[in-house]
């Protein structure tokens, strides 16, 4: 019954809405550029015969980059 029924559409003269406030002519800001950033990663492999001297260059590198 649902795939047969119509649905309501309805227009600005109908509601009493004045046409020149709605949809884009509406807005109130306007849409200049719409983008998805580029994601630059890089990746280092850090490799180390022991967890602690992983764990030691891990450090130095994050003093080097200045996060720690």
């Amino acid at each position: 019954m649902a795939k047969r029924k119509e649905p309501i559409v309805w227009k600005p003269a109908d509601i009493g809405a004045d046409p020149a406030k709605l949809g884009a002519n509406g807005r109130r800001s306007k849409l200049i550029k719409l983008f998805q950033p580029v994601r630059d990663t890089k990746c280092e492999i850090l490799s180390a015969d022991t967890p602690e001297e992983a764990a030691g260059k891990l450090a130095q590198r994050l003093r080097d980059a200045k996060v720690l």
